[in-house]
């Protein structure tokens, strides 16, 4: 359910950050980087600002974004599926969500473009890259919008962010928006990551129709980026955890080994006629362990 990308072309873009985003605009211009246009991305907070280079042929876009400062990313477009990227993005950004098929060189922000653009440069001496035609960009922003708007919706938000926000727009806050939000995506990432972990499981052939449709309800997802919180809820919410083991639980939650090793070292304790049953591993999107609960609380 990934929300579409809107992107309305802006003549004069409201920025967030007007003079970060005049110099890197003076850098494309050095550079002898033509102009293609500016776009709204409402869905991603940001504001994307479209550069074309003939020579050597790539992108250039400018970010001014809502929640981090601008940066400066160079794509080298190789085909539909994969890119190779040279990227300012700020350290907050490094872990933002990226197709696996892509390839990125991260430098410092505040790099000069001209830096940026060489190495994507000799990038493309042997990668027979797509000729820069401006009226591609939109697939390229279309991309780039994908990425920044899933990297918002890993990070927090403050309640000092949302305030100034709420103040332009005229909207009264209570206090707790922030918290909320932060609790909301907490909530859909697990969830998403959750989901993606079964259909990896479901695509790989181990199990008939039939079979799917009886285990599917009962089925439990461990992996190692779980929240140190949420650990616990694995056997909470799958288990009728016995009294004597109520306080040994709770220590689930203590970042001692990883998350699926304490949840299996747990799992272990358990008579049994409890214990999650495992029923298999998936590597995407992530590493995880999957089990099914034989006494699925209600």
């Amino acid at each position: 359910n990934t929300p579409s990308i809107v992107f309305e072309p802006t003549e004069d873009p409201s920025l967030v950050s007007p003079d970060a985003v005049a110099e890197l605009r003076a850098q494309a211009d050095r550079a002898g980087a033509v102009r293609c246009g500016d776009f709204d991305a409402p869905a991603a907070g940001a504001r994307l600002l479209a550069y074309s280079l003939k020579d050597p042929p790539v992108y250039v876009v400018i970010y001014d974004h809502d929640q981090v400062e601008p940066w400066i990313d160079v794509l080298l477009r190789l085909d539909e599926q994969r890119s190779f990227t040279v990227s300012t993005v700020p350290e907050i950004g490094r872990g933002a969500p990226r197709p696996p098929e892509d390839e990125i060189d991260y430098f410092a922000p505040g790099t000069e473009l001209g830096v940026l653009v060489r190495v994507a440069s000799d990038r493309a001496d042997g990668e027979a890259p797509l000729p820069a035609i401006p009226g591609e960009f939109r697939n390229v922003f279309e991309a780039a919008a994908e990425k920044s708007r899933k990297f918002i919706q890993t990070q927090t938000v403050s309640q000092e962010w949302l305030a100034s926000i709420a103040e332009d727009a005229g909207i009264e806050l209570t206090g707790g928006e922030a918290e909320q939000i932060n609790l909301g995506r907490e909530s859909q990432r697990l969830m998403q990551t959750e989901s993606e972990c079964l259909q990896s499981l479901a695509e790989s052939g181990d199990f008939t129709a039939a079979k799917w449709n009886e285990l599917r309800d009962s089925l439990v997802v461990v992996w190692d980026e779980m929240p140190d919180e949420f650990v616990s809820s694995v056997f909470y919410n799958n288990v009728d955890v016995p009294m004597e083991l109520e306080d040994e639980i709770e220590d689930l939650e203590q970042p001692v080994g990883t998350v699926r090793e304490r949840v299996a070292r747990f799992n272990s304790k358990l008579p049994a006629n409890l214990r999650l049953i495992p029923v298999g591993s998936v590597s995407s999107p992530v590493a995880a362990d999957i089990y099914r609960s034989q006494v699925p609380v209600v």
